[in-house]
C-alpha cells in the first residue's frame, strides 16, 4: 500500500516537473531578432546586444531590431541612446565624406601653426620663385609682432617648382620660415581654383579653430587692424567685394582668354553674386559645405572651373545658400588712374585693401613703402605698442603721399 502511494506521489511530482521546465522555457523563448534583458544585469546585455549588432548587423539594421522585439522584452535607455549617439556618427561621416581634396601637399605646416588665439588665417597664392613678395609679407603684416597684436596671420600657398634647384630654395626657405603649403599641381593661372580648394581644405582641417580664411593676392595690400576688427563684428559667410550682374565670358565676348568658360562647363549666362578675387574672407563655418559641393562637382565634371573667385564664391556658394557681407566701400581699385580728377584719399577707415603699387609724378610708392611709414609714425607715438588705434596712422600715411 505504502509503495502504490509512493509511486503515486512520484509520477504526480513527474509531471509538477514537466509542467514548470515547459513553463520556463516558453517564457524564456524567443526568435533570433529579439532578447531578453534582465534588469537586474543591464549591463552585461548592452555589452552583449553591442558586440551582437557590430558583428552581425549595420547600424540601422539595429535599429529596425528593437522594434521586432516581444513586448515582454525590456532594453535599456542606455542602448538606445548608443544606438543614436552611433547613428549621428555615421550622419557626420556621411556630411564629411566630400570633404576630402585630391591632391598631396609636398610641403606641409603642423595645426601648431595657428595660435588658439588666432582669428584670422590670411592665405596668399604665389608662384614657387616670388621670393620677394613673400619677403614682404614676411616684413609687412607677417612680422610676429604686428601677428600677435592683430590676430591675423599670413600663409602662402603654391604649386611645382619648374626646376630642381628652385624646389631646394624653395624648401630651404620654408625650414627658415615654416609658412609655405606646396601643392602637387602646376603653377598656373587656370590652376589658382585648385589652390583655392586647397587653402580651404588645409584651413578647415588643421585651423578649423580660427574663425575666418582671409585669401588676398599678391599684389593687395591690407591694413590688418582695420580687417580684425571688420570680421570681429561680422557673422554671415563672406566678406568681401560683391560683383553682381556678371556675365559669362566666351570666346569672342572678351579679351583675356583666360576668363573663356564654354558652355559645356559652365551653361548659363550670368554668374551668381560672388566675391572679386582680389581679397575676400571665408568664415570657417562656410567651408566644409563649400568643400562638399567642390568635391561633388569634381567628381561629376570633366573640366575645372578657372576662375576661382566666381566658382568658390559664386557658384558653390550659391548651391550651399551661403550668405554675403557687402564691403565695396573698404577696397581702393585701379589707383594708378586718376580718372575725373579724383584724388586717392582715404578717411577713418573708409579703405582697408589697397591693389598694386602707386605712382605720383615721378614718384613710386610700393606696398613696402606704406607699412614702413605707417610702423615708422606707430613706434614715433607708441614706441611700437600697437593697438587698433593704428588705422588713424594708416589713414595719415596714406594722405600724405597723395595729397
Amino acid at each position: 500500500m505504502f509503495i502504490r502511494h509512493r509511486r503515486r506521489i512520484a509520477w504526480i511530482l513527474s509531471l509538477v516537473g514537466v509542467w514548470v521546465v515547459h513553463d520556463m522555457l516558453s517564457t524564456c523563448s524567443c526568435d533570433t531578432r529579439s532578447v531578453h534583458v534582465d534588469k537586474k544585469a543591464p549591463r552585461k546585455v548592452l555589452e552583449n546586444k553591442i558586440n551582437d549588432t557590430t558583428t552581425k548587423a549595420k547600424p540601422t539594421e539595429g535599429v529596425e531590431s528593437i522594434s521586432n522585439h516581444n513586448e515582454s522584452t525590456e532594453l535599456p535607455h542606455l542602448y538606445l541612446e548608443h544606438l543614436k549617439t552611433l547613428t549621428n556618427a555615421y550622419d557626420e561621416v556621411e556630411k564629411e565624406k566630400y570633404a576630402d581634396f585630391p591632391y598631396q601637399f609636398l610641403i606641409d605646416q603642423p595645426s601648431s601653426f595657428c595660435d588658439m588665439d588666432l582669428e584670422v588665417l590670411n592665405i596668399i597664392p604665389l608662384r614657387p620663385n616670388n621670393v620677394k613678395k613673400r619677403n614682404n609679407v614676411r616684413i609687412m603684416w607677417g612680422d610676429p609682432v604686428v601677428v600677435n597684436e592683430t590676430k591675423t596671420k599670413p600663409i602662402f600657398i603654391i604649386g611645382l617648382a619648374e626646376t630642381s634647384n628652385e624646389q631646394k630654395s624653395l624648401e630651404e626657405e620654408n625650414a627658415l620660415h615654416h609658412d609655405i603649403l606646396q601643392l602637387n599641381i602646376i603653377d598656373s593661372y587656370q590652376n589658382l581654383t585648385l589652390k583655392t580648394w586647397g587653402s580651404l581644405y588645409w584651413k578647415h582641417k588643421q585651423c578649423k579653430h580660427v574663425r575666418w580664411l582671409l585669401k588676398s593676392d599678391s599684389d593687395v595690400f591690407f591694413q590688418p587692424w582695420g580687417i580684425r576688427n571688420i570680421l570681429r563684428k561680422t557673422y554671415t559667410d563672406f566678406a568681401c567685394l560683391m560683383m553682381t550682374n556678371r556675365s559669362v565670358c566666351r570666346k569672342g565676348t572678351c579679351t583675356d582668354k583666360r576668363w573663356h568658360i564654354p558652355r559645356y562647363v559652365y551653361s548659363e549666362e550670368f554668374y551668381p553674386p560672388y566675391c572679386k578675387g582680389l581679397a575676400y574672407a571665408v568664415a570657417e563655418k562656410a567651408i566644409l559645405p563649400l568643400l562638399n559641393e567642390a568635391s561633388k562637382d569634381y567628381i561629376n565634371t570633366t573640366s575645372l572651373f578657372p576662375m576661382e573667385d566666381a566658382y568658390f564664391t559664386g557658384i558653390l556658394a550659391k548651391k550651399a545658400k551661403l550668405v554675403f557681407k557687402q564691403l565695396e566701400k573698404l577696397y581702393l581699385l585701379d589707383h594708378l588712374k586718376t580718372q575725373h580728377g579724383v584724388k586717392f584719399r582715404l578717411r577713418r577707415c573708409k579703405k582697408l585693401f589697397v591693389v598694386t603699387s602707386f605712382k605720383k609724378g615721378t614718384l613710386s610708392y610700393t606696398h613696402l613703402d606704406l607699412w614702413r611709414s605707417i610702423m615708422k609714425q606707430s613706434r614715433g607715438r607708441r614706441q611700437r605698442n600697437i593697438t587698433g588705434d593704428t588705422t588713424s596712422d594708416f589713414i595719415n600715411v596714406l594722405d600724405k603721399h597723395v595729397s
